[in-house]
């Protein structure tokens, strides 16, 4: 529920066996940020991960919805989406070039997720104030750049 798509300077793909080296964690930062901060009904947050490479080496990092982590949360803490339930691609493997940064996209169906990955469609979160957070284990995250808070506007 709720895939990935690439963005704008979303750099290139790659298998993850390329001869490209993997990008260590220490050299690689990600800051989430969110299009918008109020979404209209209907519409669907978009949300974006800018990963730099801080080293002077071509590298591949993998941005895939089971390595860079969203988590969506309302405001009694209940988790009501995460992009590691159901995700249709797993790992997804990016070029990241020498001291410069791609983006990449994730847009929520505005669904709750499960871990069954089949059977009756999800219900719709309702409206209110969400905190998306990220968390991962290949890239360094600010801690002030690792959650933005958005809000689902009512009909």
């Amino acid at each position: 529920a709720g895939g990935a798509a690439a963005g704008g300077g979303a750099g290139r793909r790659v298998q993850a066996g390329s001869s490209l080296p993997t990008c260590a964690r220490s050299a690689v930062k990600v800051a989430l940020d969110s299009t918008k901060v109020a979404y209209a009904p209907g519409e669907k947050p978009q949300f974006k991960l800018a990963v730099t490479n801080g080293s002077g080496t071509d590298c591949k990092v993998d941005l895939g919805a089971k390595a860079m982590v969203l988590t969506i949360t309302n405001t009694g803490d209940d988790q009501i989406w995460t992009s590691k339930d159901c995700p249709k691609t797993a790992h997804a493997y990016y070029e990241v070039p020498a001291h410069a940064g791609i983006t990449r996209a994730v847009t929520w169906d505005r669904r709750h997720s499960t871990t069954k990955c089949s059977g009756p469609t999800p219900p719709a979160a309702s409206a209110g104030t969400y905190l998306v957070q990220l968390t991962t284990s290949v890239a360094t995250v600010p801690q002030a750049q690792s959650q933005k808070s958005i809000r689902l506007d009512a009909d």
